[in-house]
């Protein structure tokens, strides 16, 4: 796994109040040794989730009141960071690169405050980001998702109330599909192994089919970009 400024590892650490004033985002960038993440209610920010995480890009809103990951009791127990981005793909076919920079990133405004302030802006992980191009046909799953050549997303699902002295265990889920399907669909979701097991999951995205495995001369350029942008995570 590469030090990103999206590191997932901020996302098992500490919790603190989120700063109802807009942080100095160039600080994050700079500060990339920074792991210790902020959590907690996201209300002075977000109108679209209630857990953040204070990351060296800034903050993160995700949600643990998503009623898709609720258990049989309808009791969630969760934290959900949806559609990070980790990859950036330049152009069809090339080598995906890592996310590197806050342009990288789209922003949201903070939430207005009673006493005039405005809350941090933050970056919405409250829904999947799209997913690879690929054939639908007997994937009920995937019918009303967005399917994009823009795809290196990343999901992250924690126990609810993470902190400092969780010390949670890791598991990356890469799908599978025979390289030409597949996504975080509801079977591999990762919400039922974070609540029940304790651990941190994250599942992510890779180019599928003639865009992820198709050479594109003689020498064979391109024809791991699957693979590739599996290393780029």
């Amino acid at each position: 796994m590469r030090t990103l400024l999206l590191n997932v590892a901020v996302f098992a650490t500490a919790t603190t109040a989120v700063a109802a004033a807009t942080p100095n985002l160039a600080h994050y960038q700079l500060d990339t040794s920074s792991f210790a993440a902020a959590t907690s209610d996201a209300t002075t920010s977000s109108t679209v989730g209630n857990v953040a995480v204070d990351t060296p890009l800034g903050l993160v809103i995700g949600t643990n009141e998503d009623p898709r990951f609720a258990n049989s009791n309808g009791n969630n127990n969760v934290d959900a960071f949806l559609g990070l981005q980790f990859g950036i793909i330049p152009s069809r076919f090339s080598k995906s690169r890592t996310s590197t920079t806050q342009d990288d990133y789209t922003y949201q405004p903070g939430v207005r405050q009673a006493n005039g302030s405005t809350g941090a802006p933050y970056i919405d992980a409250t829904n999947f980001g799209p997913y690879c191009y690929q054939a639908i046909d007997n994937m009920p799953f995937y019918q009303d998702q967005e399917q994009s050549e823009d795809c290196l997303y990343l999901n992250i699902w924690r126990p609810k109330g993470t902190n400092p002295q969780s010390e949670l265990s890791v598991m990356v889920l890469i799908g599978n599909g025979f390289n030409v399907q597949g996504a975080p669909q509801p079977p591999s979701w990762g919400h039922n192994l974070a609540r029940e097991e304790n651990v941190m999951v994250i599942s992510i995205n890779y180019r599928l089919g003639v865009f992820g495995f198709m050479a594109t001369d003689d020498e064979g350029s391109n024809g791991m970009n699957g693979v590739d942008d599996q290393s780029t995570y």
